[in-house]
């Protein structure tokens, strides 16, 4: 079986982070197989290993009235049983640079849920997964929002691997409480409401905590000026992009976890945490109630509450046997539902469903 895997770029987000633990599992479990990865950008990021595909990264380029014709071009080079795409505003273009043009099964996962965007791509989302003979959503959320458009929608969410032991976490009393956040510094994010919530505690509280955000991007100097106003130099700081390793050995020295986003289509980072034991708050965006059962798996707050989220980081400060009961109880849900291996065998029951009977 051959699969070319099609993403616009290769980055540190959860689309890379979802489409890397795939297919390292898959290529573990299905040695026959080839998985190749093709990128609609000019570059390719030097983390991608060539080892890990199969071969050379496909560069399509950026320029787009080229980079779809070299999709196809491809396409018809490469010869693969099936093309799956984890596109984004690329996805109609790239269907129809293939469609018309090769009989090879096309199969699209839908990463973000279709209402975050625009009533345009909304449109162009709808006609797209109407022409794929495959339409997953990374989300239940996602994939309820598909149905509506495309009945015969399954939902494969994504697949969880971190390298620390989790069962070895043990419950710590000593210093600081340490909380730790993980993800771009974007505006989805929503850091700010974190800072914000963190300078809503009272002092003596304050001064008992230690937040780490793990992450880069393009409000990373807004942030530290937020910091700056509120005085919480010495208490919250920002550690940069860390390799994903190296991210999840911090989280899992945590006593808890926050995830403040507006949107998420999933909320990776969470889980990750959640599945090294680390008690868990995210806001109420969507797809966090699959993975959070309010006050057993995890906690949830309004979205932009800064109030809400400052009670709860109380509540985990002075009640720690309770926190950390919670975090094994989040932790035993998320090796539940999100094992790398449990998720790979539903991609690889949908790709035998398109290949020749013997």
């Amino acid at each position: 079986m051959k699969v070319l895997v099609v993403l616009e770029e290769w980055g540190n987000g959860g689309t890379e982070q979802y489409v890397d633990v795939l297919y390292d599992t898959l290529s573990a479990a299905l040695a026959e197989s080839e998985f190749r990865l093709v990128l609609l950008s000019d570059k390719a990021n030097l983390s991608v290993s060539s080892d890990r595909w199969g071969g050379p990264v496909e560069i399509c380029g950026k320029e787009p009235s080229r980079k779809f014709r070299a999709l196809r071009s491809i396409v018809n080079q490469q010869q693969p049983d099936i093309v799956h795409l984890h596109l984004y505003t690329s996805i109609l273009p790239a269907i129809l640079s293939l469609k018309p043009w090769s009989r090879v099964p096309v199969i699209s996962t839908f990463h973000l849920p279709i209402s975050q965007w625009s009533c345009r791509h909304q449109m162009g989302f709808r006609i797209a997964a109407a022409m794929c003979d495959r339409v997953i959503g990374a989300s239940a959320f996602t994939a309820d929002q598909l149905r509506k458009w495309i009945p015969d929608v399954i939902q494969a969410s994504p697949p969880i691997s971190v390298s620390n032991d989790a069962s070895e976490r043990k419950q710590s009393n000593a210093g600081r409480i340490k909380l730790v956040g993980c993800g771009r510094l974007e505006t989805q994010k929503s850091w700010d409401t974190l800072i914000q919530a963190i300078d809503d505690l009272d002092e003596c509280h304050r001064h008992n905590l230690q937040v780490e955000i793990i992450g880069d991007g393009t409000l990373r100097n807004h942030l530290q000026q937020q910091i700056d106003a509120f005085s919480l130099g010495s208490i919250v700081f920002l550690s940069g992009a860390l390799p994903h390793d190296e991210a999840m050995k911090r989280v899992a020295l945590a006593d808890f976890f926050v995830l403040p986003s507006r949107f998420e289509g999933f909320g990776m980072s969470a889980v990750e945490a959640m599945m090294l034991g680390v008690p868990t708050i995210t806001s109420d965006f969507p797809a966090s109630a699959e993975y959070i059962d309010h006050g057993v798996t995890g906690h949830r707050f309004p979205i932009g509450d800064t109030d809400a989220l400052a009670k709860l980081i109380l509540w985990h400060v002075e009640h720690r046997d309770q926190s950390f009961a919670i975090g094994l109880a989040g932790q035993q849900h998320a090796i539940e539902h999100y094992q790398p291996q449990r998720i790979a065998a539903i991609y690889h029951n949908v790709y035998q469903s398109y290949l020749p009977k013997a």
